[in-house]
């Protein structure tokens, strides 16, 4: 597993409620936080781009609250309304421009869920997640009659494309006591809130047990605090209320010949790792001074790693749903697995599988699945993180499948390749003749009889070639075109 990930960037603006006219009762809604996970072309809307984040708020606890509305705009597009007339909420029209909003039925219970209809005005059709864009969970823990929601896996789609992945947005949140939940009992209006303002590289150092935390502004002598959290609730998503505080650190960040493009300006440190949390995974939560975001980066150990002892792994597609299946051969203090995905982009937790295990510990075989609504038309990577009960993870082997909408039953990418190295994925893992030719008719490779579902061919030299598979149950014979340009 890699040490140093891309930066996962975090937001937070603080909401204070008001009364205003009619609109009483308490909505303390506060450290609102996305975690920047990817940003891809949009899949709906031609031109755009998809950003998908994993989504956090606090608020204190009302059991009068039956339904919480967050509406999000991209900054250029925002439309403020007055929310003081409390019988008159934003209706469609309102909202025309906006993003989406997340929804949440009987925030103050012990069972909240995501609500799919925007009750003051069902024509209102940007309710997240929206159809198409794959799982979204939501999880809730409570601190000090402190409520903390978090959304994973949600996508803003349909924003204005940015290369440095950098992101302004404007959200009003507001909540209803009412059973219809359409009449507004308190709001926060007109909250700015920024992905990628700054961000941070920091990276683990497993030989003198250090942090060594690196934070990039793109502004000029940026200024704050930065918190590091030992990753010891729900492993990979970041809760405060449950992960450990190991440390407190301010930071000023400075021009350095050093950094160029979005971010550049820097600060460098190193904070030292108790022994009891060594072999945990890290967050480092950055809080600017006067800034408008609030970044948090997931440091992944690779320090006295677990074993990973499967039995057997296997990810079948069925249509746009991913089987994914797994046995361990024996658990000794399991906290259970991170399912992850790979597209076209960083690796991503798509899910927390628990251990099945009494405490963790099984001398015998256990059995795993999980199911993976994955539409995405290229091929798919997946793997396993294991986590004990203590923190540490390792990354098991990875397994790949074929997009839902490949026709044929050979897929190769990268194609174009540039390096020369090209994967092959095959429908089944049946036996089967494989050859790639180049164009002069020559054979550079050949093999009789390949079981396994993916190959990884090497060619040296830049040209077309074609690869011919002969499955030997069927006789079916297939050809795949692929380009090698090297530079």
């Amino acid at each position: 597993m890699k040490t140093v990930f891309s930066a996962a960037l975090l937001l937070a603006f603080v909401l204070h409620a008001r009364a205003q006219g009619q609109i009483t009762g308490a909505c303390e809604v506060s450290s609102i936080t996305t975690v920047f996970v990817s940003s891809t072309p949009s899949v709906r809307f031609p031109g755009k781009c998809d950003v998908k984040v994993n989504l956090s708020w606090e608020q204190k606890a009302n059991n009068g609250n039956k339904y919480t509305y967050f509406h999000i705009w991209q900054q250029s597009s925002y439309q403020s309304f007055n929310y003081t007339n409390p019988a008159n909420p934003p209706i469609a029209a309102n909202l025309s421009a906006s993003i989406g909003t997340v929804i949440v039925k009987d925030p103050s219970s012990t069972n909240p869920v995501l609500y799919d209809t925007y009750n003051p005005d069902p024509s209102y059709t940007k309710v997240l997640p929206l159809q198409g864009y794959g799982n979204v969970t939501l999880r809730k823990t409570v601190a000090n009659n402190i409520d903390r929601f978090t959304v994973e896996n949600v996508v803003l789609a349909g924003v204005d494309c940015n290369a440095n992945n950098i992101y302004k947005f404007v959200g009003d949140v507001w909540s209803s006591q009412q059973s219809q939940g359409k009449n507004v009992h308190c709001v926060g209006k007109g909250n700015p809130f920024v992905i990628n303002e700054v961000t941070n590289r920091s990276a683990m150092n497993c030989s003198d047990q250090n942090i060594g935390v690196q934070i990039v502004s793109a502004t000029s002598n940026a200024t704050g605090t930065y918190k590091i959290f030992a990753d010891a609730g729900s492993f990979g998503s970041f809760d405060p209320s449950t992960d450990v505080l190991i440390a407190t650190e301010n930071f000023a960040t400075s021009s350095t010949s050093l950094l160029t493009g979005a971010w550049p300006f820097t600060f460098t440190s190193s904070v030292s790792i108790p022994n009891a949390y060594r072999q945990n995974s890290f967050w480092v939560q950055v809080l600017p001074n006067g800034g408008v975001s609030t970044q948090a980066h997931l440091v992944n150990s690779t320090c006295a790693l677990l074993p990973l002892t499967l039995t057997s792994f296997s990810v079948t597609r069925v249509r746009s749903r991913v089987d994914i299946k797994w046995q361990m051969l024996f658990e000794a203090s399991s906290k259970g697995f991170n399912v992850q995905r790979k597209t076209d982009k960083d690796w991503e937790t798509i899910a927390f599988v628990a251990s099945k295990s009494p405490s963790g510990n099984s001398s015998v075989p256990v059995a795993y699945e999980y199911s993976d609504i994955n539409p995405f038309r290229g091929v798919s990577q997946y793997r396993l993180v294991e986590f004990s009960l203590y923190g540490e993870g390792q990354a098991s082997d990875t397994k790949q499948v074929r997009g839902e909408s490949s026709l044929s039953k050979v897929t190769v990418y990268p194609n174009p390749s540039h390096t020369g190295r090209i994967n092959v994925v095959f429908e089944k893992a049946t036996p089967k003749e494989i050859s790639v030719i180049d164009m002069t008719g020559r054979i550079v490779y050949h093999t009789a009889s390949y079981k396994n579902n993916q190959l990884v061919l090497d060619l040296r030299q830049s040209g077309i070639y074609m690869v011919e598979t002969v499955d030997k149950e069927t006789g079916d014979v297939f050809q795949e075109k692929i380009i090698v340009q090297k530079p």
